[in-house]
């Protein structure tokens, strides 16, 4: 963090921290007290000025807000998913927090850091979804998150069988490549 501060006259200075988080909100405190919330521009620069002198000192720490990213795992033909894997990962692809989705499918994660996430959502006999999603201070509601099931006849793997029951005719597809 770079700080200067200039005099203007005998009594009032004027203050500038640079290098701070483009657009992020600031708390200054004065000896403790909170004095002004600033948000950084563009740059990453708060800018203020005190004329209570003699001497003070003050703090800058950044605000960090939280909000809630609530959602729903569902069958394509949405049929609630109870007990899907979600996982929730910043941006760049760390994990951040994961839970399972409840019986009704929905699934929540509280006290997120705003900023972008991918909600991610698995379960075994079904492909999986991902969705990016902006998390805001307050509510963002990652929607419904649908998954192709492939575990159609129920035996606990995917084969031959589900792909029947999905109506895909597998032995004129293989002719058909077979012939070409």
């Amino acid at each position: 963090m770079n700080f200067t501060a200039n005099i203007t006259n005998g009594n009032n200075v004027n203050f500038t921290i640079s290098t701070l988080v483009p657009n992020a909100n600031y708390t200054i405190k004065r000896d403790g007290a909170l004095y002004n919330i600033s948000q950084a521009d563009s740059s990453g620069t708060i800018r203020f000025n005190n004329s209570l002198w003699p001497d003070r000192t003050f703090t800058v720490e950044q605000v960090i807000e939280y909000g809630s990213a609530p959602g729903t795992s569902a069958h394509v033909n949405l049929t609630k998913i109870p007990n899907a894997l979600v996982f929730l990962y910043t941006q760049a692809g760390t994990p951040y927090d994961f839970t399972l989705s409840a019986a009704n499918g929905t699934f929540q994660f509280n006290n997120v850091p705003v900023g972008s996430y991918y909600v991610n959502v698995s379960k075994a006999g079904f492909v999986s979804n991902q969705t990016l999603v902006t998390v805001t201070a307050g509510t963002v509601n990652v929607g419904t998150l649908t998954m192709q099931y492939y575990d159609l006849n129920g035996d606990g793997r995917i084969n031959i069988l589900d792909l029947n029951s999905t109506g895909i005719d597998i032995y004129s597809q293989s002719m058909r490549r077979s012939n070409l």
